[in-house]
């Protein structure tokens, strides 16, 4: 996440701008043509069954990826604490040779981190895909039966939500549990 303050203000304000266009020029069009709704879809799908199914399914890779990263990492504290009370004991060679050798590892074990890294982003895509895809044609069925000319998302920041009868999550997340699995 960007920290400047400036460049999130921008970012915000280029986000409120876009939000409040899709109101002004968006939402007359499809008021005429029906409802407009509300839903938040972080919401559902952190709350979904298919949501919570991709979410402990990640965890529990990422679990597994995080252990073997930490045998991974314990060994070459080993190595380090076993280095530190034989350098001086050793010769400048000797030492020179076991330096590169440690520095060699943390190397390798950076590389990996970075492997971790990307295999998270590439698992969560996988996992979290289908149920997304799943997601929008619920919500697309949703708005044809209804009578929804525009559904907008509430979860993003700079979106205006409404009470009353506009926002659908519930309904939506119901409709999502009872939605067939996602294949994925």
């Amino acid at each position: 996440m960007n920290r400047n303050p400036v460049a999130r203000l921008v970012s915000f304000t280029a986000f409120a701008l876009a939000a409040a266009l899709v109101c002004v020029l968006v939402a007359p069009r499809a008021h005429a043509q029906g409802k407009i709704g509300i839903v938040h879809l972080r919401y559902i799908l952190a709350h979904s069954k298919a949501g919570l199914a991709a979410e402990k399914s990640f965890e529990a890779y990422r679990a597994r990826l995080e252990k073997r990263f930490r045998i991974q990492e314990s060994r070459l504290a080993q190595e380090q604490k076993v280095l530190r009370a034989r350098l001086p004991k050793e010769s400048q060679k000797a030492r020179a040779r076991d330096i590169q050798a440690f520095t060699n590892g943390e190397k390798m074990l950076r590389k990996k981190f970075v492997k971790i890294r990307a295999a998270l982003y590439a698992k969560h895509s996988t996992l979290f895909q289908p149920v997304e895809k799943q997601l929008l044609g619920v919500i697309q069925n949703y708005a044809k039966t209804h009578g929804y000319g525009l559904i907008l998302d509430g979860s993003q920041a700079g979106a205006v939500v409404a009470s009353g009868g506009y926002d659908l999550t519930d309904k939506i997340l119901a409709a999502m549990n009872e939605a067939p699995a996602a294949k994925g």
